[in-house]
């Protein structure tokens, strides 16, 4: 580079850390036309977690990558629309790509720019029956090169992604319940769960597809619940990559009601994965999907209302949020997550827990498609698990949910989730690993590659027969 270019990129420094919004997108530009080899994009990659670092060492390397670095560098932000960056390494040329630059939004006009920054990915609507049916799931496997690199990644050993490779995943309990005649003559106010076979038929579709071995439970009570946790739980995962529950129930906060009207602690639920009784889970991900209520509250964030089961739309066993500014308050993350996590590997460690709904919200369910969280999980999970980690897509599953509103009242909701996940889960769909003394082998510069092999998507029974519409 020369010292021209030097200059401009030293001075530039702090304003492009604050302007570059897209790090990875412009790492993954400057792999791509060369400028900087494999080796250093993973470098970047994984060793830092940070976008700003991530930015820093990406610079760091710049100046050394020759006498193209710096117009590359420049021609890669232009083309990741990071044009206010563009700027600040030359400044001369901001008159040329203005044609190139979103229109401002007027001032004032908020669906204008609301508008703008809606996931081309996601319907614009939810439920949509146009794009998602729930009793034909496909999952559509992995085909681009950077996803393979981390799944050979995650083979070789990465210490930043699970490694997800065998033939079968690992264990989906699923345990839907339906029938609540017991619970209501004890004298409890729940009704019978229709349309929770929708959920059913399309989370199974979804994980047999994802190579995992389906178990499925109906109509539990209260302690066949937590008979059928510990029992999957407590046997042997050594040839497993991860545990995944998914439970379909009524609720309230922080716990779930068995058909005989009897309650379960979620606490109590997930502890039953923890690194003290489970040991073959130790380092391995644990990950459940609640769909239940968390409370009576419905919100009004734009409305719905109570309708008959012969409607369609009608209040599950569980409904609703606070919506965005609880979004944006989700106990997530890291809640608690210090004070649990052992000075080794933690106990609570890699444990993935997402609900339909915030606590004291119900969540709604239609009786003809199934609920709007399970449903937006099959949802995204089938079309697009090829190319996102799992928080990037219930992210995603939280913004789908919470575009869904009853047909009066017009309720919402929104789900969410909490992760002490220490490391990036992806599902890698139709990638496997030949298990032989030639998986590994080394490349030039002396690393180690895994062979990936593709696998077909296994088929799922057409269930649909079952399903009566209307």
């Amino acid at each position: 580079m020369d010292p021209e270019h030097k200059h401009r990129l030293q001075i530039a420094w702090a304003q492009l850390l604050e302007t570059v919004g897209n790090v990875i997108g412009v790492v993954d530009g400057l792999f791509a036309k060369k400028v900087i080899t494999r080796a250093m994009k993973e470098r970047i990659m994984q060793g830092h977690t940070v976008d700003s670092d991530k930015l820093r060492a990406l610079m760091d390397l710049l100046p050394k990558r020759g006498p193209e670095a710096f117009d590359a560098f420049y021609d890669v932000l232009i083309e990741q629309g990071e044009f206010e960056a563009a700027d600040v390494l030359k400044p001369e040329l901001r008159d040329k790509h203005k044609a190139l630059s979103p229109p401002h939004p007027a001032v004032g006009i908020q669906e204008t720019a609301v508008s703008l920054i809606i996931d081309d990915d996601l319907p614009e609507k939810w439920p949509d029956p146009s794009v998602h049916d729930p009793v034909r799931t496909k999952v559509v496997p992995v085909t681009e090169e950077g996803m393979r690199q981390n799944f050979a990644n995650a083979l070789a050993g990465s210490k930043s992604i699970f490694p997800l490779w065998r033939k079968t995943r690992g264990i989906f309990l699923l345990i839907d319940n339906n029938n609540f005649k017991d619970a209501r003559t004890a004298g409890l106010d729940l009704g019978d769960r229709d349309g929770t076979n929708f959920d059913r038929l399309a989370l199974d579709m979804l994980f047999r597809q994802l190579d995992f071995d389906v178990i499925v439970e109906k109509d539990c009570k209260a302690q066949e619940i937590a008979d059928a946790v510990q029992r999957e739980a407590g046997k042997s995962h050594l040839n497993f990559d991860c545990f995944v529950c998914a439970i379909l129930t009524h609720g309230e906060r922080d716990i779930i009601y068995g058909v005989d009207g009897n309650k379960l602690l979620l606490d109590e639920i997930i502890a039953f994965v923890d690194g003290e009784k489970c040991p073959t889970l130790i380092d391995k991900p644990k990950i459940f999907f609640i769909q239940a209520c968390q409370g009576k509250k419905k919100d009004k964030g734009a409305g719905m209302v109570e309708q008959s089961s012969a409607a369609g739309d009608k209040p599950a066993d569980d409904s609703i949020s606070n919506i965005i500014s609880r979004v944006i308050n989700l106990r997530m993350q890291t809640e608690q997550h210090d004070a649990e996590l052992e000075k080794r590997t933690g106990t609570k460690s890699d444990i993935f827990l997402a609900m339909a709904t915030v606590p004291d919200f119900v969540s709604w369910r239609n009786t003809n498609h199934g609920t709007w969280f399970i449903q937006a999980v099959v949802f995204i999970f089938s079309t697009l698990c090829h190319k996102y980690d799992l928080l990037s897509l219930m992210t995603k599953v939280n913004n789908l949910v919470s575009r869904a509103e009853t047909k009066e009242e017009r309720y919402k909701q929104v789900s969410e989730f909490k992760s002490s996940l220490t490391k990036t889960f992806y599902f890698f769909p139709g990638l496997t690993k030949e298990v032989s003394s030639q998986l590994m082998t080394s490349s030039s510069d002396g690393r180690q590659t895994a062979h990936v092999h593709p696998q077909q998507p296994q088929q799922p029974e057409d269930t649909s027969s079952s399903v009566m519409y209307g």
